[in-house]
C-alpha cells in the first residue's frame, strides 16, 4: 500500500463497541490513520491512544460534518438495534457525499432482506440508500459473532449450563470478529472492492445441542443446554431495562432463528482473507478451555 494511503484517515462510527475497536485495531496494524466517532468521552477508556477521538451524536448533521472533515474513507457501524438506524444511514451517505469521501463501507448484517426481523430490514433500507447515492462503497454482512458466546461464559464455568431463548435444534452460521475486522482493514483502502456486496461467515453450522457438546468438550466435562422460554426472557430482560425496541427485535430475531435457522457460507471469507477463518472449534477452545 502506498505511504499517502496510509496516511490517509479513516472514520469509523460506532467505535466503542466490539466490532469497532476489532475493525480499528486491523487499521492501526495496516498503519492507516484512525478517527473514533464516540457517544461519549467515557467510552474512550478502551480505544488505543494511537486512535484520534471525535464525541458527538450520530443523529447530527453537523456532528458528522465536524467528524468528516480531513476523512477519506468512512467505515460505519451504526450502534447496534438503533432505532433510527435509516435515518442516521441516510445523512451519512448525504454527508459523505458533500465532503468528498472516497470510500463508505457500510457494516451491515448476513440476510438483510428478511423482514421478520426489524433490525435486519432497517440496514436492508440503509444498503438501499447506498445503492442510489453515486458513492463508492462497499457493503459487509457479518453473521452472528463467535465473540457472542462470551456472554454465556460465566453460566457455562459456574453452573455448567448453556442456556438461549430458542431450542436445540436451531442452526446458527458464526463468525470470529477478528475475521471480519481483517477483511475491512484489506477492503477499506481498496478501489477493486467498490460495488461490492460481500456476505462473511464461517463454514461450521451446528445447532445449539451440537454447541453445548462443543462447550463440554473444551471444558471437559458435561455442559447441559437449557432452552429459556422467551417470556421468561422478556420479564428479564425488562427488569435490566433493555429498551422496548430492542427487546421486541430480539425476540423476533429469535423466533426466526428457531423456524428457519440463519446459514451463511464461509467461500466469500476464505476468499478475501486469503485463508481460512478462524473456526469455531478453535473459537471455544481459546476461550472455554480448562
Amino acid at each position: 500500500m502506498d505511504d499517502l494511503l496510509k496516511k490517509t484517515q479513516i472514520l469509523v462510527t460506532g467505535a466503542s463497541g466490539k466490532t469497532g475497536k476489532a475493525v480499528m485495531d486491523a487499521f492501526l496494524k495496516k498503519g492507516y490513520l484512525v478517527k473514533a466517532f464516540v457517544h461519549s468521552t467515557k467510552q474512550t477508556s478502551k480505544i488505543n491512544e494511537r486512535i484520534c477521538i471525535f464525541s458527538g451524536d450520530l443523529t447530527s448533521s453537523l456532528d458528522l460534518s465536524q467528524a468528516m472533515e480531513g476523512v477519506t474513507a468512512i467505515y460505519h457501524i451504526c450502534p447496534n438495534m438503533h432505532p433510527a438506524e435509516v435515518a442516521i444511514g441516510r445523512h451519512m451517505i448525504r454527508l459523505a457525499r458533500l465532503n468528498g469521501i472516497h470510500h463508505f463501507v457500510y457494516h451491515s448484517v448476513l440476510h438483510p432482506q428478511i423482514r421478520e426481523m426489524p433490525h435486519h430490514w432497517k440496514k436492508m433500507r440503509v444498503e438501499g440508500l447506498l445503492f442510489k447515492s453515486g458513492l463508492n462503497f462497499t457493503i459487509l454482512q457479518p453473521t452472528a459473532y463467535m465473540q457472542n458466546l462470551l456472554a454465556y461464559k460465566p453460566a457455562i464455568m459456574s453452573d455448567g449450563v448453556y442456556a438461549v431463548p430458542y431450542n436445540g435444534q436451531t442452526r446458527i452460521s458464526m463468525v470470529d470478529v477478528r475475521d471480519v475486522a481483517e477483511v475491512a482493514a484489506g477492503i477499506i483502502l481498496n478501489e477493486d472492492h467498490y460495488g461490492s456486496t460481500y456476505e462473511l461467515a464461517d463454514d461450521d453450522i451446528c445447532s445449539q445441542l451440537e454447541l453445548a457438546g462443543k462447550f463440554s468438550a473444551a471444558c471437559r466435562r458435561v455442559i447441559a443446554f437449557r432452552e429459556i422460554p422467551r417470556d421468561e426472557w422478556r420479564h428479564t430482560m425488562v427488569q435490566s431495562s433493555m429498551p422496548a425496541y430492542s427487546i421486541d427485535a430480539l425476540l423476533r430475531m429469535f423466533e426466526y432463528y428457531e423456524r428457519f435457522g440463519f446459514i451463511g457460507n464461509g467461500i466469500v471469507l476464505k476468499a478475501l482473507l486469503g485463508h481460512n477463518g478462524r473456526s469455531l472449534d478453535a473459537f471455544i477452545e481459546e476461550f472455554f478451555s480448562e
